[in-house]
């Protein structure tokens, strides 16, 4: 029997081996091979990008060191045109964010307020079947209700939320746009006046800012009265007044709902908003590095232009 179990146990473990080299083999060193290739691939664009953009660099570095000093003035002169300065940029980036920013809350509040009916008449309708459900004094029943108002509230607006991601995020990538294409015209605007100097384009390259998706605020309910009159539930006793107060907190929900949309349009607003600010200085720590580097470039000296050749060269060599 001993022999039996142990020739039985050698077979299930020679099973698990054959079966665990048969995965391997045919599933996961594949994959591991395509991961590898895919990983090499990324590298080398990646590789080739810096260099062509150290190459188109270099390349103005080696123009600019073949000219005089007084020619280098002058030919800063011409590319830092009136249009390509920062005091021009920056106010250029400001009213583009002033514009941007300035749409963007009627734009949150209709995402929101076509929703409002439809959710209005759910709460009522959900409010008519929990009311009776509940019971005790008006104290109580207010506490109910304001729990389940803020519960059934809360689900329903983040369901909403939720739906309309895509819409809040997509608000923030059409402000984004304007910013790459700002970038973009600049970049171009700079090529032209680099081009009429040195007879060299500076390369276009594709900047977009950082996009973050939205983060949702949370949902608030206030109390159900201004005043503290629900304490007062030794007063109104519930077999009479019940269905006055049910008719009250009925009343009571387009209120809130109304608040909590405004509320919710506020807050995403204030996100995008923000965002919108951090996007425009990362745009402006992007054009002033830029500019910083063609200036650079534009001051080589005479004295490295046979370094300069060489590497351009060799950097040739790697892109092709």
């Amino acid at each position: 029997i001993i022999l039996v179990s142990m020739s039985k146990k050698s077979n299930f473990h020679l099973c698990l081996l054959t079966g665990y080299n048969k995965i391997s083999e045919s599933i996961c060193k594949p994959l591991l091979e395509r991961y590898d290739n895919e990983i090499e691939k990324i590298y080398q664009h990646k590789v080739l990008k810096i260099a062509t953009n150290c190459l188109n660099y270099i390349e103005i570095a080696h123009q600019a060191s073949l000219k005089t000093d007084d020619e280098k003035k002058l030919l800063k002169e011409k590319i830092f045109d009136e249009k390509v300065n920062t005091v021009f940029i920056q106010q250029e980036l400001r009213l583009i964010t002033a514009d941007s920013k300035s749409r963007v809350r009627d734009t949150v509040y209709n995402i929101f307020d076509k929703y409002s009916k439809n959710l209005l008449s759910e709460l009522r309708n959900d409010l008519n079947n929990e009311f009776p459900l509940w019971k005790g004094n008006l104290y109580q029943l207010t506490r109910k209700y304001e729990n389940w108002l803020k519960s059934a509230l809360t689900l329903k607006l983040k369901n909403i939320a939720d739906k309309e991601q895509l819409q809040f995020n997509e608000i923030l990538n059409k402000i984004n746009a304007h910013f790459s294409f700002y970038t973009k015209s600049l970049r171009e605007k700079l090529s032209k006046n680099i081009f009429k100097v040195l007879e060299i384009k500076l390369r276009s390259d594709e900047w977009k800012p950082e996009f973050k998706p939205l983060k949702q605020p949370d949902i608030s309910i206030y109390r159900t009265f201004d005043s503290n009159i629900d304490l007062l539930w030794f007063l109104f006793p519930m077999f009479i007044f019940r269905n006055i107060f049910k008719n009250y907190f009925s009343k009571q929900i387009a209120h809130e709902v109304e608040k909590n949309i405004h509320r919710l349009t506020s807050n995403i607003t204030d996100i995008i908003n923000k965002e919108t600010n951090n996007n425009k200085e990362q745009t402006l720590i992007y054009i002033l590095n830029e500019l910083n580097t063609i200036e650079k470039v534009l001051s080589g000296k005479k004295s490295n232009s046979n370094d300069y050749s060489k590497t351009i060269n060799e950097l040739k060599q790697i892109i092709l």
